[in-house]
């Protein structure tokens, strides 16, 4: 509801009661909330267009943060601004995590996200498609 036009976000931003903005998303939407912060004298918490690191340490349960980078990058088929898309694995663990990786991976399942077993569902949209296609080549 916050963003670039939006009324209801703007009216909440710029309400005399609000003394700090905290936003996560994109670029845009951050440069006008920081403007009316800026007006405002108060304060700001941004996370612009982060790709939201994943830390496995070396005391980690290597099958616990394997199924859980899994699940963080894949659920909703990676399109949640929160997905783990940026991995740091502590050296003494990188071979046995990746490899579990790997395998949970080629373990999943891509079709309707409405039928049984299927882990993986579509992309949003086409445009999002052909953006995800050329990161891929």
């Amino acid at each position: 509801i916050v963003g670039r036009g939006s009324i209801i976000g703007d009216a909440i931003a710029q309400h005399p009661l609000v003394r700090k903005i905290s936003f996560t998303g994109g670029t845009t939407t951050g440069r006008h909330l920081a403007h009316i912060a800026a007006d405002k004298l108060i304060t700001t918490s941004l996370e612009l267009g982060g790709k939201s690191p994943t830390i496995v340490l070396p005391d980690a349960d290597v099958e616990l943060a394997a199924k859980g980078v899994a699940y963080g990058i894949f659920s909703s088929a990676g399109q949640a601004c929160i997905a783990g898309s940026r991995l740091f694995i502590h050296s003494s663990l990188y071979d046995q995590f990746l490899t579990r990786l790997v395998e949970i991976t080629k373990g999943l399942r891509v079709g309707h996200p409405e039928q049984a077993g299927v882990h993986l569902g579509p992309l949003v949209n086409d445009k999002h498609l052909q953006s995800v296609d050329r990161y891929v080549q």
